[in-house]
């Protein structure tokens, strides 16, 4: 068989974030292609993507990526080496690569969409509120709402919320659940991401009671459902902390520089700062093992004093997406437009 090189290799980067690794389960480090489409799934994760071979069989794949990859040849050669091995051709360069047969693939999703129920449409608005909340990973992660992407359907709108139990984000998508299937799930991190990275446009999410299925232009993605059952209602703890925190004031002109320059003089310590706000004042100190920090940045618009310690860097990581702040003993809350809310815990 005489394949496109740089197509397979489009096809299998599409595949590769649904790759397992090599071990006990050989099946889920394999690319499996059959009926004019190829797939892959770890044990919780799974893409599918349309893609015509005359292959029927499980191939290891990212062994076959990084073959292909060597090449700058426009095609290639795959064709059946005895009865589970294929040989790959590329040029004068010939592997023989080993292959499951097709009755040994792991595929646990529904083999056709469910047509009862009329999906969730995934708009470009929340792909981008989705992204928002990504930039929290709890490592380890020790709760079920550490795992991904907490998805609440209240009203109209769909409220993202991710969290590390040190911070937590909230993103409001306007109007986006007005047809919306469910009332509350998990994207698992891995579903999520791929849903950023490979559906920008949108995605329609079925809800089956077993899984979680998107589908969006030349691809399909699936995950398992994790039981949320014993998970903390992040909405009503973000609600709790809204309502002690003063009115936002515009970040202050070099909060980022300052905050950058207590990471360097942290060295490999944690960048821990004490944060005051005093007379229109917003002051940073701290003392690290390379030298001492100490900043002032005035504030426009009018916030009652206030103290906290935080970590510089769980701070600079949402500015991005901020443009005003306010501060509590408890807390320090990041806001920023369209539905952004961003709250630190104090150390």
């Amino acid at each position: 068989m005489l394949i496109d090189r740089e197509e397979f290799i489009t096809a299998l980067t599409q595949l590769k974030p649904a790759l397992g690794v090599k071990g006990v389960v050989p099946e889920l480090a394999h690319v499996w292609f059959d009926e004019g489409a190829a797939q892959a799934y770890d044990g919780g994760f799974g893409i599918k993507i349309p893609f015509k071979t005359d292959l029927a069989c499980g191939v290891p794949g990212t062994t076959l990526l990084g073959l292909l990859q060597t090449s700058s040849l426009k095609e290639a050669t795959l064709e059946p080496n005895g009865k589970d091995a294929l040989q790959l051709k590329l040029g004068k360069s010939h592997s023989k690569l080993a292959t499951l047969a097709a009755d040994r693939k792991v595929w646990p999703f529904p083999t056709k969409l469910p047509q009862k129920t009329d999906p969730t449409e995934l708009n470009e608005e929340f792909i981008e509120g989705l992204r928002k909340t990504l930039f929290i990973r709890a490592s380890p992660a020790t709760r079920v709402e550490h795992y991904g992407v907490m998805v609440h359907h209240v009203k109209n709108d769909l409220l993202l919320y991710s969290t590390d139990s040190a911070t937590m984000v909230q993103v409001t998508v306007k109007g986006a659940g007005k047809a919306a299937g469910f009332e509350r799930t998990l994207f698992p991190r891995d579903f999520a991401e791929q849903l950023v990275a490979q559906a920008p446009a949108g995605a329609k999410l079925y809800t089956p009671e077993d899984c979680l299925i998107a589908e969006a232009e030349g691809i399909s993605l699936y995950s398992n459902l994790l039981d949320i059952s014993s998970a903390d209602d992040i909405g009503a703890i973000v609600d709790r902390n809204l309502d002690r925190h003063p009115e936002e004031v515009p970040l202050p002109t070099g909060l980022e520089g300052a905050l950058a320059r207590a990471e360097i003089l942290a060295g490999t310590q944690q960048p821990d700062i004490e944060a005051s706000i005093e007379k229109g004042v917003l002051k940073l100190s701290g003392d690290y093992a390379l030298g001492t920090l100490q900043e002032s940045l005035p504030l426009e618009g009018k916030h009652p004093d206030a103290k906290i310690r935080l970590r510089a860097g769980l701070i600079r990581r949402a500015l991005v997406h901020a443009d005003s702040f306010s501060l509590t003993k408890e807390s320090l809350l990041l806001c920023g437009t369209p539905g952004f809310v961003y709250l630190v815990a104090s150390l």
